[in-house]
């Protein structure tokens, strides 16, 4: 479904989507005439790695909070242990990380570092405000 083939005069051209994966993917053609057939493999390569957190920073109340962290990417990403997350939730070409930070009486300061298995990373700061007495 990635590769078309449009036939022109003698000529058959070949057109290719992007490749957003990072693993090269082929197709094979095959040419026939009724008498003799010939094939052509394509063979369209993948780009690499990337991971994006379009944010600089996510902060947290001290009561305790939900949020969602947008992440854009092209392959599989893993997270530190250390942090709590509710849900990892992956699409084409996007995912998200939803955190979960307890209530707290005094003020949190972190990294957050996602990185892919081949090693590209991407990281945020996160911090937590500090509570108050009651």
């Amino acid at each position: 479904s990635w590769c078309k083939v449009v036939p022109r005069d003698k000529i058959l051209s070949v057109s290719c989507e992007i490749n957003e994966l990072t693993s090269e993917r082929k197709a094979i053609v095959s040419i026939s005439n009724g008498k003799m057939e010939k094939t052509v493999t394509i063979v369209q390569s993948g780009q690499k790695e990337r991971i994006n957190i379009e944010l600089d920073k996510l902060e947290f109340s001290s009561k305790g909070e939900i949020k969602d962290l947008p992440i854009k990417t092209n392959t599989e990403w893993d997270i530190p242990d250390w942090c709590k997350v509710v849900a990892k939730v992956t699409a084409k070409d996007s995912s998200k990380l939803i955190l979960k930070v307890d209530k707290t009486k005094k003020a949190n300061v972190g990294t957050l570092t996602v990185k892919t298995k081949g090693g590209e990373f991407a990281s945020i700061i996160l911090s937590q405000k500090k509570g108050g007495l009651f």
